[in-house]
């Protein structure tokens, strides 16, 4: 059975970060009690025990939280796209630079992070695999850089 259209906008109230209290007002629970805000109050909680609003929440977050995911992996996608780019006129070497460093802040345990306390850099320690890893990143990404050079000069 789908929700009423007051249990739809305490919904949406919830996932717009509302407090349960505030949610039920703005769906017009309780509008002419004399104590409005303890009986919204109540309601709200009520309201948010309900199985059946509960399952709601949760499938719209999970709806909300699958996209922004989604968006982030795109988001990573791009600019992995610029770090490596080939050199030309419309990406340079500045951007290249800041995308990788972003694609560094993200990747796994992030490379590297912003400074902290008095402008030091902190690095979390890399573990073996993580540095062999790198590693062989960095010489393959050194090898497909000098093949391109060397098809240019030929």
């Amino acid at each position: 059975m789908p929700l009423t259209a007051k249990q739809e906008r305490f919904k949406n109230g919830i996932l717009a970060g509302l407090n349960a209290t505030n949610a039920a007002k703005d769906a017009n629970y309780a509008p002419n009690a004399k104590n409005r805000d303890n009986v919204c109050g109540v309601e709200g909680n009520r309201l948010l025990r309900n199985a059946k609003i509960k399952q709601a929440i949760d499938e719209q977050k999970a709806e909300l939280s699958e996209v922004v995911n989604n968006k982030r992996a795109d988001i990573l996608k791009e600019t992995m796209r610029i770090a490596y780019a080939p050199n030309s006129p419309m990406v340079s070497t500045g951007d290249k630079l800041r995308a990788l460093e972003l694609c560094g802040k993200e990747c796994e345990g992030g490379i590297w992070t912003d400074k902290i306390g008095g402008g030091v850099d902190q690095a979390p320690p890399l573990t073996p695999e993580q540095a062999a890893r790198y590693a062989a990143l960095a010489r393959a990404e050194n090898v497909r850089l000098s093949k391109g050079q060397d098809e240019k000069t030929a």
